[in-house]
C-alpha cells in the first residue's frame, strides 16, 4: 500500500492541491483500493480521535491569551513578576 500512497501523494501534490488535501486524497485512495477496510470507517474513526479533552482545551485555550492580551492583563502580569523578581 505505501508504494501506491507515495506516488499517489505525489502526483497530486504536482497538480497543486495543498498539501493536506493531497494527503487525504492519497490516504483514502490508498485505503479505499488496497485495504479491507470500509471508507465510511476512516472518518468516522477521525472524528472519534478528535474527541479528546486536552485536542478541544486548545482553542480555549489561545481564546484566553487572547482576551488577555486584548484587555490588557497580560502586561499587568509581567509587570507584576518584574516587579517581584526586582
Amino acid at each position: 500500500m505505501i508504494t501506491a500512497l507515495l506516488p499517489i501523494f505525489f502526483a497530486v501534490l504536482l497538480l497543486g492541491l495543498p498539501i493536506f488535501a493531497s494527503l487525504a486524497f492519497a490516504v483514502f485512495l490508498a485505503i479505499d483500493f488496497f485495504g479491507n477496510t470500509n471508507p465510511v470507517i476512516v472518518p468516522m474513526r477521525m472524528f472519534t480521535g478528535m474527541n479528546n479533552f486536552s485536542l478541544m482545551a486548545i482553542p480555549f485555550f489561545i481564546l484566553a491569551a487572547e482576551l488577555m492580551r486584548i484587555g490588557g492583563l497580560s502586561s499587568r502580569l509581567i509587570d507584576l513578576a518584574k516587579a517581584l523578581v526586582d
